[in-house]
């Protein structure tokens, strides 16, 4: 999970010079970022974003972890990946 507004110092002039437009992309809430998604994929085990899941899964979900927990892991389009 990459907050944008939490990068300070070098790390976030790096960011700001290689990808301007990031801040465009990332969104703050798990929920937002599944906001229309047809496709996910997770490796954060946060509990807000198995909320998030749980409350709008997408259509196809690729857990990276293997730790999303049996509610998320038995939604129709998951897929256990890389672990």
């Amino acid at each position: 999970m990459v907050n944008p507004a939490r990068l300070i110092d070098a790390n976030r002039r790096h960011v700001e010079s290689k990808l301007p437009h990031l801040r465009r992309l990332l969104k703050r809430e798990p929920g937002a970022a599944l906001n229309g998604a047809d496709v996910a994929v997770v490796s954060s085990t946060d509990p807000a974003v198995r909320a998030a899941l749980l409350a709008a899964p997408p259509r196809r979900l690729l857990g990276l972890s293997g730790r999303l927990g049996n509610e998320v892991e038995s939604l129709p389009g998951y897929e256990g990946i890389g672990w």
